[in-house]
């Protein structure tokens, strides 16, 4: 071996596995559903689940970052009958994980 280091680029993949799967539970328990909401802080996330669910009249995407109130979201789109958090709630402190 000659000690040099080969470098291994790995292609950052963006999954949607649990938004389709939400939606798809969703949709089974509640067949007349209007509206799955999917919020996310990144940029890049937002971009390719438009590309997803894009052409899905029962899925909006926004942008959020779950350290900052909901309240203005609330105000914007009202209450609703179940939310479901996959992947974002651990990213925040514990102080704001009780309060949500």
């Amino acid at each position: 071996m000659s000690g040099e280091v080969k470098r291994i680029s790995r292609k950052k993949e963006v999954t949607h596995l649990p938004y389709k799967i939400i939606i798809k539970l969703l949709k089974i328990g509640r067949p007349n559903i209007e509206d799955a909401i999917a919020i996310d802080a990144s940029p890049t996330m937002l971009k390719s689940l438009r590309e997803h669910f894009g052409n899905d009249p029962d899925v909006r995407m926004m942008e959020h970052d779950l350290n900052n109130p909901l309240s203005q979201l609330r105000a914007d789109l009202g209450y609703f009958d179940a939310v479901v958090s996959s992947f974002a709630i651990h990213h925040l402190s514990h102080e704001r994980k009780r309060s949500l």
